[in-house]
């Protein structure tokens, strides 16, 4: 027969992880993250990264987050927008290149020892294709779950640097 003290860490175990889900707070990503490395490309002409993810309230995606869409998107942007200068032939003129971002979505679960944040980046280019792109970060959790979304972020806009037709795109000499 267990005591009433035996169930005390674990009720407080439920209590604690009910009041980390509950109590949400607004974040915004940070762009800094380390890059992964990609398979590199060089970019002809000039970019435009537009955000075409409408205005609106935050969401709760869970872990204690409250995400803005809009917010996030100017965040991937922004990431976006460095690795490609990095990339830019500096050469002539070329044609100008469109990139419209939008995060669709995001979510953050807290596991039994893990934390783990999932952004989808959904984007469209100049001439017409589409495609999503998961960014997933994951560790243990003791981890800082600030570092997670960002590192997340930077991992959604790498996985559209990786796509050959966005590079093929990126790197034509027509537009």
């Amino acid at each position: 027969m267990q005591t009433v003290t035996n169930r005390l860490p674990i009720a407080f175990l439920g209590l604690a992880l009910l009041a980390l889900t509950a109590c949400a707070s607004p974040y915004t990503p940070g762009p800094n993250r380390p890059f992964e490395p990609i398979d590199e490309f060089v970019m002809v002409g000039e970019i435009e990264l537009e955000n075409v993810q409408p205005a609106g309230e935050g969401v709760n995606i869970g872990g204690g987050v409250i995400a803005n869409y809009r917010e996030w998107t100017d965040v991937a942007i922004t990431i976006a927008r460095r690795e490609l200068e990095s990339r830019q032939e500096t050469e002539g003129a070329g044609p100008k290149k469109t990139l419209r971002l939008a995060v669709t979505a995001a979510e953050c679960t807290t596991g039994w020892v893990t934390l783990a944040t999932n952004i989808e980046l959904s984007v469209e280019t100049g001439d017409g294709y589409r495609n999503t792109y998961t960014g997933i970060n994951s560790s243990a959790m003791m981890a800082n779950r600030p570092r997670q979304i960002d590192g997340a972020m930077t991992r959604a806009v790498r996985e559209m640097l990786l796509d050959p037709k966005i590079t093929a795109y990126l790197s034509s000499p027509g537009s």
